[in-house]
């Protein structure tokens, strides 16, 4: 399946992989290690910490969504995000979908 095919039957899911594997490029070019990430560069990066979520930086809970912790992370989660993304989503509807992947997250952190 194309990217153009993905995007006309479960544009949400396309977003999300286009911004997963975007976010890793970029995070990659500007020095972050792709298999092993620091602590402090993924902090940077808008990771979940709760000293910072409680306090000054609630966006991290949306943030840290997207972020992934080296390169078989991303691409497992990739895996997962393609195949079952574009089943789930013409099913429930982009926003439903778009709703759930990220109350589902939440749940798992």
């Amino acid at each position: 399946m194309t990217i153009q095919q993905l995007f006309k039957t479960a544009p949400v899911t396309t977003l999300l992989l286009v911004s997963f594997i975007g976010l890793f490029v970029i995070q990659v070019l500007t020095g972050v290690d792709a298999n092993n990430p620091s602590t402090e560069n993924l902090l940077n990066w808008g990771a979940n910490a709760l000293p910072y979520t409680m306090n000054e930086d609630p966006w991290r809970l949306v943030s840290s969504a997207f972020l992934h912790i080296g390169l078989m992370h991303l691409l497992f989660n990739a895996f997962a995000m393609y195949f079952f993304g574009q089943v789930a989503e013409p099913i429930f509807g982009s926003a439903k979908f778009l709703v759930l992947f990220l109350l589902a997250w939440r749940l798992t952190q």
